[in-house]
């Protein structure tokens, strides 16, 4: 018995220097807020390498879910240290209910874009360019301010583009882009009222069919990466101009059930409403500029409302939903309204509702919504769409999988981010097959056919249009940091030849400072014997403890006439996302030097250089200046 009691003595002696016990590990207080759609954000914050990225990327689309830090100190492979600035932006932090307004916390974080004009270099002389069909400068700015004091956050924001006046007459006075919010979050998960937002926010409900105000990512080989992970309710400090929504919302939560209110009111660019056959079923997704005329003669004037309540319920490994939305749109102008009595559907005022699941059970993975508009006079069919994915595992090491989407010929909304082969959603039908196959540990095979038809109903005199695809993706993850990806497509049409396009990736972390990243695209137009090619390569220096890093880019393009577009998007430090449609013969060149001092300020300069080889050569030059203060 004293052996007994010894023993247990020095064990709770000695409990502070022992390692962590497994059951804290598991219920760790401070979960994690971080889901695969949140990694773009992160790499742009610099919180995660582009390696982390794509290592957290596998683990996710291999079905994996993060509960804790302990759990991402593991994937990453990081010491506890390096981790603290990522922490503390993706952990939930639950404050005492009687502690939590204690110590006021006060927070103020200021940030400044500006893309100066675009130089053009004629015999070695540099040109102001600015194209003479815009009113505005060719100067391009967005400035936002936010505030944090303990449970709310407040923010202002202006943003114009290049070519719109900064303060406009006609027809509606005022700045080209301004919106502000305020938004208030609980102290606690067991507070009913968790949300509340007034002005501009964001809302992302179910697989995107209804309510997705944000824009989407295109589509993938994996039908993992499809799915879509709503954010729920966030403010909105964005430079899209369309794309959000205005007014008041609220979010409450009881144990595992949620219930979501939300209104929105604002003016928005006049599109006129075209026929009730059209392909894209986004009423109102409009790119938002005002450089021309024309496009100022739009500005504001159309009134925008939606009015609408969401319901979910979600457990550990499933989650259903349901949402009720009326989105109405009057026309200031008559020139606009051209809207015909006669026609089956009234495309300006819509009572709409949809239902989603998303979750896990044994084997099978389903997510999928079914969205609908209210009309008696029009067959159910024509007025839907649907999207159904179900995923089966085999084995551990292979899993197949079907997509299948179909949206009806009169099927409308007004802020969709739909699957499909337009951003803008089409009326359409597809079916996607996939298999994904872990050849060997370090081997990743994935293969994917999809058949749609687009639109499958124009009108009486228009054919369908069949399209073809089969992509074949192999990954080679040759260590944590170092991977090497190809991928291969046939694009075919009854009408035309098959295109073909091939991609390789390979990505070396050379150091723990140092990302080294080339790609290569080569497109084939078999019908006029055409190809199109691109080389890139992308050297990073990103060291942790340094408050200094830099990027360059440097690639070498060519697209005939007629060949197979080719497209890059570049996640320029501290800049974003620069993507690029390129034509003919060039190069571009892009460089990005981002500092950070110990007062909380960062300060990132980024250049752009393009050389097209014409007829007449022509080289552009551009340049960015992000600075960001928080106080």
């Amino acid at each position: 018995m004293k052996a007994i009691v010894c023993i247990f003595f020095i064990s709770w002696m000695f409990v502070p220097l022992a390692q962590v016990p497994l059951a804290e590990i598991v219920t760790e207080n401070n979960p994690l807020a971080l889901t695969q759609a949140e990694i773009p954000n992160l790499v742009f914050l610099e919180l995660l390498s582009p390696a982390d990225a794509t290592v957290l990327n596998t683990y996710f689309n291999n079905g994996g879910q993060l509960l804790n830090s302990y759990q991402l100190q593991g994937i990453l492979d990081r010491e506890v240290n390096e981790m603290s600035l990522l922490l503390q932006h993706i952990k939930i932090q639950v404050p005492s209910l009687f502690t939590a307004h204690s110590k006021p916390s006060f927070h103020l974080h200021l940030a400044a874009q500006f893309q100066l004009p675009q130089l053009l270099i004629k015999e070695d002389q540099f040109v102001l360019w600015k194209d003479t069909n815009h009113v505005g400068n060719s100067f391009a700015s967005q400035v936002s301010v936010k505030l944090e004091w303990r449970n709310w956050r407040t923010g202002l924001q202006f943003a114009k583009d290049v070519g719109e006046p900064i303060w406009h007459q006609t027809p509606v006075k005022g700045f080209d882009f301004l919106t502000g919010f305020i938004a208030w979050g609980a102290p606690s998960k067991n507070t009913v009222l968790q949300k509340m937002f007034l002005g501009a926010y964001q809302m992302q409900w179910g697989q995107g069919l209804l309510l997705w105000s944000s824009r989407g990512m295109g589509k993938s080989i994996d039908l993992l990466q499809l799915a879509r992970n709503p954010m729920g309710l966030k403010p909105y400090q964005g430079r899209d101009e369309q794309r959000f929504l205005n007014g008041i919302a609220a979010q409450f939560n009881r144990d595992k059930h949620q219930l979501t209110l939300l209104s929105s009111f604002k003016f928005i660019d006049a599109k006129p409403p075209t026929d009730t056959l059209q392909q894209e079923f986004n009423l109102q997704y409009t790119n938002g500029l005002h450089r021309t005329p024309n496009e100022i003669s739009k500005r504001k004037q159309a009134f925008e409302q939606l009015a609408g309540v969401a319901y979910s319920y979600r457990t550990p490994l499933w989650q259903i939903g349901t949402l009720f939305l009326h989105q109405d749109v009057q026309i200031r102008k008559s020139l606009f309204d051209t809207s015909n009595a006669d026609k089956p559907l009234n495309p300006l005022s819509l009572w709409s509702g949809s239902v989603y699941t998303q979750g896990t059970w044994r084997q099978f993975y389903c997510y999928g919504e079914m969205a609908t508009i209210a009309h008696n006079e029009v067959p159910f069919l024509y007025r839907s769409a649907l999207n159904l994915a179900f995923v089966y595992y085999l084995d551990p090491r292979l899993e197949m999988g079907f997509h299948l989407r179909t949206y009806g010929p009169l099927y409308r909304t007004f802020y969709a981010n739909p699957i499909g082969n337009a951003t803008k959603g089409s009326n359409e039908r597809g079916f996607i097959l996939q298999l994904k196959w872990q050849v060997r540990p370090k081997v990743l095979l994935k293969l994917s056919s999809e058949r749609s038809l687009i639109p499958f109903l124009m009108s009486s005199h228009s054919l369908p249009n069949t399209q073809h695809e089969l992509r074949c993706q192999l990954h080679y993850q040759i260590s944590k940091k170092q991977l090497f990806e190809q991928q291969f497509t046939i694009h075919s049409t009854p009408f035309n030849k098959p295109m073909m396009r091939f991609r390789n990736e390979l990505q070396l972390q050379l150091n723990a400072n140092e990302l080294l990243q080339v790609s290569a695209q080569l497109g084939i137009a078999t019908a006029q014997a055409l190809t199109s090619k691109q080389l890139e390569l992308n050297w990073t220096h990103a060291p942790l403890v340094s408050n200094f890093h830099f990027e360059f880019v440097y690639g070498l393009y060519q697209v005939p006439k007629g060949a197979s577009a080719i497209y890059t998007n570049i996640h320029l430090l501290g800049i974003g996302a620069q993507s690029l449609q390129l034509n003919g013969i060039g190069s571009y060149t892009m460089m990005a030097m981002k500092y950070s001092s110990k007062q909380d300020w960062k300060a990132t300069i980024a250049l752009n250089f393009k050389h097209a080889f014409t007829v007449i050569s022509t080289q552009k030059l551009q340049c960015f200046i992000l600075l960001t203060k928080k106080i």
